[in-house]
């Protein structure tokens, strides 16, 4: 009898630690999944954003290229020159917006901030089109890792399940034992 209790404390014990368990990696799992929903989040504005911008760019250097030819000289090279400047000027927020997204080895930033005129002549669509290639892929990363969490954490609670059944099954003979100090503790599983 003494080695049926010290079985089903041993029992109990297992399974108060399982539960403990189950508690904290749900607790953590709900802060990675929370933590990974934010990211996700971010990472959609931020491509949301980029993919204005680069709209924003192409619509101004159609708008540049576009120019009505009628024009007189003078007027045409004021008009000109302002659009150049503005396609530059929203060329080189766009970059600076990526550019500060992508990590430090390939940025091409020079002094405080200032983006090298050398570079903002090499920056291509296709490099911006292969930075929002990537960010898709980071999205598509956090979505299989948010997947494989929840699987994770159902497994844990079919787990939980199991050794709850099991520690009711050890503890279904001790309703018949006398109502002592040990028993009184355990009666919550009755």
């Amino acid at each position: 009898m003494f080695l049926k209790l010290r079985r089903r404390l041993t029992h109990e014990s297992r399974a108060n630690q399982l539960e403990e368990e189950i508690r904290e990696l749900r607790r953590k799992h709900k802060e990675e999944l929370h933590g990974a929903l934010m990211h996700q989040e971010l990472l959609q504005k931020e491509l949301e954003r980029e993919r204005a911008a680069r709209l924003d760019q192409e619509r101004a250097v159609s708008l540049q290229s576009s120019a009505v030819p009628d024009q007189s000289p003078r007027t045409r090279q004021s008009s000109g020159s302002f659009d150049n400047a503005w396609a530059i000027w929203k060329k080189a927020i766009f970059c600076k917006q990526l550019w500060t997204h992508l990590n430090s080895s390939e940025r091409r930033i020079v002094g405080e901030g200032a983006v090298s005129p050398y570079y903002m002549k090499s920056v291509t669509s296709s490099t911006f089109e292969a930075a929002l290639r990537q960010k898709e892929g980071e999205l598509a990363s956090y979505a299989s890792r948010l997947a494989s969490m929840e699987s994770i954490r159902d497994s844990l609670a079919e787990e939980l399940v199991k050794m709850t059944a099991q520690v009711r099954l050890c503890w279904s003979p001790s309703i018949t034992l006398p109502r002592g100090p040990l028993n009184f503790c355990f009666s919550f599983l009755y």
